[in-house]
């Protein structure tokens, strides 16, 4: 169902805030490396394409001035985007990439031009990915769950502020997670 994972993201918090739980620490979404773990990525900023469907399928195509504007503010898209282009031609490892491990900035110009709708439609996928966590966030804030995006670039989730963790508080977790995991598999 498009935009699932965002609903069940969202019917979380709602669970999460019922039992007073304040915090809510994401794993990295990261695209994952050819192992398939996201904490060795090819992009430290890039969300994972793969959850575009149920992140952000429901969630209306930008405009290219939406898309200017935020490329404005997301300096690493636009690496991404010519990134995805060249593993698209050789999915190899980008040491073996022949002259394309080292480009000239007029060869990456040439590619992009070369690959004008592939790279918009990458820039366009992490737009929307960014558009569907900024409304799990903001569904987290109104409800009093801390989650927010930090670092220079907002990629980063973080816990704040630091609190003290009993057995009480490792025992209304589990049983949190449990009600929380038993709804989003009841929605699979």
């Amino acid at each position: 169902m498009p935009g699932g994972l965002r609903e069940a993201c969202v019917r979380a918090i709602d669970t999460f805030a019922s039992f007073g739980l304040g915090v809510w620490q994401i794993l990295p979404l990261n695209p994952p490396d050819f192992v398939g773990s996201p904490y060795a990525s090819p992009s430290a900023f890039a969300l994972d394409p793969e959850l575009l469907h149920g992140l952000a399928g429901d969630i209306s195509d930008p405009s290219r001035s939406d898309l200017d504007s935020w490329l404005a503010i997301s300096e690493w898209a636009h690496s991404w985007a010519l990134f995805r282009i060249l593993k698209s031609i050789n999915p190899r490892s980008w040491v073996d990439w022949g002259r394309w491990s080292n480009p000239s900035v007029k060869e990456l110009d040439r590619l992009r031009l070369d690959n004008e709708k592939d790279y918009w439609r990458e820039i366009g996928i992490q737009w929307k990915l960014d558009q569907a966590m900024e409304l799990i966030e903001t569904h987290a804030r109104k409800n009093g769950v801390l989650m927010n995006k930090l670092g220079i670039h907002y990629n980063t989730t973080k816990m704040r502020p630091p609190m003290p963790f009993s057995r009480e508080n490792a025992d209304l977790m589990i049983e949190v997670f449990d009600h929380v995991l038993t709804q989003v598999e009841s929605t699979l």
